[in-house]
């Protein structure tokens, strides 16, 4: 006996590591395709618990009619994808309900497929290995060619299209955990849960089908928010450059009648307040007037005086103090979207204001103590609502607003808050940076 016990004691040990050793390429594949679409977080645990995530729920055996092994390892993998991972809630919830179902949906295939086939019933063999293997590898392919490995690249989606694409993915979700549950022994036949069994052969892979679109879906909706980004970019950056163009021409157009202005002048000499006139309202010609910079970054700055033009133009006064220098820990798009995005908020509320004096904005910026934190307060005659949509008509253009906001600041360890006080609106967003950064005090 005791030689019996050493014989199957040594013999499943050996087993149990070369399973290990065929699994590794789970977990490492499964780790690369999560970190295409939600960014792992730097802490060795995450990383670990995010790699035993794809190495165990890769190799887990799913049987139709048995719930234990689909239902048990369900929190561990919803734990990992939560905890270990940035973005915003919702974004972590929708990944979660994509790659769990196709986790599981896959296993179930090679599991129940081996069992319908007599003679074949080899739980790990080299056949499953190398499917799996190749399930993975194509995933994690597919993610690398299609989302950039970089914090710009990974998806950035508003609330809403968060929550469509929950939607779509309770359908293929439920199928897979309706094939797997419902028929239990207690309940269900052997001729029962064999009709099961082929039913799920047919239908899973159209549920794993379904789910690689939903994950090509975030992909082609992220790349659409970025170019809408990169193009209200584009167009502050144009506006600002035109504005910069204008200062030009009048300062030619100026040096060219200076010589005309000085003898004006020469001759007002025995007529001093006629001179000082003269020479107020030379001074206060467009050429010789510079346009404000804001800041040291160049994107804060550009965004600051496109919609000053903008404020200007529709009557709104603003208050601007920002010192930020040029690095910062987000990037130019996602800074010129963070601005941009906030000061159209405020523009959209103070243009609804019937008292033209009350309309004005607040923006205070600054770099310190290891945190970038900004400040946009602004003058309101309603509430936003729950959802934080637009009140615009052009609801399909301008639907973002403070979830992006929010989307921005989660994915950067960050946090967005809002206020709202009788007839004033304030947003605060504070982001962490890597490297101290001292400013001077934040002025109100």
């Amino acid at each position: 006996m005791v030689a019996g016990f050493y014989e199957g004691f040594w013999r499943g040990l050996f087993e149990w590591h070369l399973w290990l050793l065929f699994s590794l390429p789970y977990g490492f594949l499964f780790y690369r395709t999560v970190d295409r679409f939600l960014q792992v977080q730097e802490k060795w645990w995450a990383r670990t618990a995010i790699f035993l995530a794809g190495l165990v729920g890769g190799s887990m055996v799913i049987f139709i009619a048995d719930a234990f092994n689909i239902l048990a390892f369900l929190p561990f993998f919803v734990a990992a994808l939560w905890f270990c991972t940035k973005g915003s809630r919702i974004a972590r919830f929708t990944m979660i309900l994509i790659l769990y179902p196709m986790m599981m949906s896959f296993n179930a295939i090679m599991d129940n497929g081996i069992l319908s086939f007599p003679g074949t019933q080899i739980h790990y063999s080299v056949f499953q290995i190398v499917c799996r293997v190749l399930f993975w590898l194509l995933l994690a392919r597919t993610a690398r060619a299609f989302v950039p490995d970089t914090d710009e690249g990974r998806p950035l989606l508003s609330a809403r299209l968060w929550a469509l694409l929950d939607l779509l993915a309770l359908t293929p979700a439920a199928a897979l955990f309706v094939l797997v549950i419902y028929p239990a022994h207690g309940y269900a036949s052997d001729q029962e849960i064999f009709i099961f069994r082929g039913a799920a052969m047919c239908i899973l892979p159209v549920v794993i089908m379904s789910l690689f679109g939903l994950l090509y879906t975030v992909v082609v909706l992220s790349q659409h928010e970025a170019l809408r980004r990169k193009e209200n970019m584009w167009e502050l950056q144009n506006l600002y450059y035109q504005n910069l163009e204008q200062e030009q021409t009048q300062v030619r157009r100026l040096r060219h009648d200076m010589a005309n202005h000085l003898q004006a002048l020469s001759g007002l000499l025995d007529s001093p307040e006629k001179a000082r006139g003269y020479l107020e309202s030379l001074m206060s010609r467009p050429g010789l007037t510079v346009g404000k910079r804001y800041c040291g970054n160049t994107v804060v700055n550009t965004v600051l005086a496109g919609k000053s033009v903008l404020m200007e133009e529709k009557g709104i006064r603003g208050d601007i103090t920002v010192v930020l220098p040029e690095e910062l820990p987000l990037s130019a798009t996602d800074l010129c979207a963070l601005f941009a995005n906030a000061l159209d908020n405020a523009i959209e509320a103070c243009e609804k204001l019937r008292d033209p004096e009350e309309r004005a904005v607040w923006v205070r910026a600054r770099a310190d103590k290891g945190l970038l934190m900004v400040q946009i307060t602004n003058r309101t005659n309603r509430e936003i609502p729950a959802t934080l949509e637009t009140t615009k008509e052009d609801k399909a253009r301008h639907g973002y607003g403070l979830s992006i906001l929010r989307e921005i600041a989660e994915r950067a360890n960050g946090t967005c808050s809002i206020e709202q006080r009788p007839g004033v609106f304030e947003l605060v967003i504070t982001i962490p940076m890597e490297r101290k950064v001292e400013g001077p005090p934040f002025r109100r």
